[in-house]
């Protein structure tokens, strides 16, 4: 998470009529903090991204938090509440949008303009101007700018103090397209990068370390919902051996983003011994009007088309509650598709929920469907010989980050 506090662009920006007094690093800095509040990377994780975006230093656009003042916001959440925040701001969003095309048309003369002897060159002066022409086309909600690539490298756990090498992923990520909800997988979020860092860093923690040393007795099944880009099934076919893994959405456009980014990390014509994601398109909607019939039995999920013709071990998903009605028809997805514990083996969901001020009301939606086991045994459960929590409906959760909230959700609860 960026650990500065957000201007508005309105009282920061360099004023286009004193262009000539601005060297080439200062308008630089301005370009690079509004990327970072319109064309975000992804936030609040210690993995290691690269765009081929220069890294976001501070100006009069973002002001450094000292470092007494910066615990109390972050304790309170409200760094990441801020930017976004301000990144819905409809008229700073059009204050900048006019600064960056007044820049852009005055380019020439400002690149032309001497600067003082050593300060800067034509060359660099150029590069910004290519840099505002780019996140100008991007913040007009175009695709003009064109795709964005980005290379995360998230970092093993040591093994015998021995480092092993980073899983290293590449996405696309597409522009949004206008209007279109359902569109939002086209980019990675934040949450997805959270949970795909943990998965590398502690996979026991997801009952996953036998598929990663070698050491497993079965084949492990393993399905995403809403994919996006893919980031969650990408990291795990780098990680597990002996698995299938499917990797889920609802968009076309995304699920054809989707196919690019598991062409990208797994080239046909290599051979690593790493295990390329299928993927599928799969309607939540449709499969809580199949899971309405409680239960919901082997025989109806053998009739569906491979690979839903049989459950899962693992069940994966990150930020994709932004509708009141998806934790019902995730819950249904379960139902049908998640294996039924049994006294030797859990099975579990796990999801990393976003903390967004903008999405209360949907993220309280897990609360409900999902309710906590200990609530579970105040409410149903009075007498003396009280169930074991490991045979009941529940769910837990572990704060992973102050921007996300990571939940593991129990077989039981079907």
């Amino acid at each position: 998470m960026l650990k500065i506090l957000p201007q508005t662009p309105t009282t920061s920006l360099p004023p286009l009529k004193k262009l000539d007094q601005y060297i080439a690093s200062q308008l630089s800095q301005s370009i690079d903090l509004l990327r970072a509040l319109y064309l975000p990377e992804v936030r609040g994780t210690s993995t290691s991204i690269r765009t081929n975006s220069p890294t976001i230093i501070d100006s009069g656009y973002a002001s450094e938090a000292s470092d007494d003042e910066l615990e109390d916001i972050k304790k309170e959440g409200k760094v990441e509440e801020a930017w976004i925040a301000l990144r819905a701001d409809d008229f700073e969003r059009t204050f900048s949008i006019k600064w960056l095309t007044g820049f852009v048309a005055r380019g020439e003369e400002w690149s032309e303009s001497g600067a003082e002897e050593g300060e800067d060159t034509y060359d660099d002066r150029t590069k910004v101007i290519e840099d505002a022409v780019a996140l100008l086309a991007a913040c007009a909600g175009t695709s003009a700018s064109g795709p964005i690539v980005r290379t995360l490298e998230f970092q093993r756990r040591p093994v015998r103090r021995t480092r092993e090498d980073p899983v290293v992923i590449h996405l696309r990520d597409a522009s949004l397209i206008n209007g279109d909800y359902t569109s939002v997988g086209l980019q990675t979020w934040g949450a997805s990068c959270l949970l795909a860092g943990d998965l590398v860093m502690n996979p026991s923690k997801f009952s996953l370390l036998p598929w990663c040393d070698g050491s497993a007795d079965r084949r492990l099944r393993v399905l995403e919902l809403g994919a996006g880009t893919g980031l969650l099934s990408l990291t795990l076919g780098k990680m597990l051996h002996d698995a299938d893994i499917v990797a889920t959405d609802f968009h076309d456009g995304v699920l054809a983003n989707l196919r690019s980014n598991v062409v990208s990390n797994f080239p046909p014509h290599l051979s690593s011994g790493e295990i390329p994601p299928e993927i599928h398109r799969l309607d939540w909607e449709y499969i809580h009007t199949l899971a309405l019939d409680n239960p919901f039995t082997d025989t109806m999920l053998s009739q569906l088309a491979p690979p839903f013709n049989a459950r899962f071990d693992v069940i994966l998903g990150a930020d994709i509650i932004y509708e009141t009605a998806h934790a019902q028809w995730i819950k249904s997805c379960l139902k049908v598709f998640l294996k039924y514990p049994t006294d030797a083996k859990r099975f579990f969901f796990h999801l990393m929920i976003p903390l967004r001020a903008t999405h209360e009301k949907e993220s309280a939606t897990v609360t409900s469907v999902f309710p906590h086991a200990s609530d579970i045994i105040k409410t149903r459960y009075n007498g003396p010989n009280k169930p074991p929590l490991h045979d009941l409906p529940f769910w837990t959760s572990s704060t992973s980050s102050l921007a996300a909230l990571l939940v593991h959700i129990h077989a039981a609860l079907i």
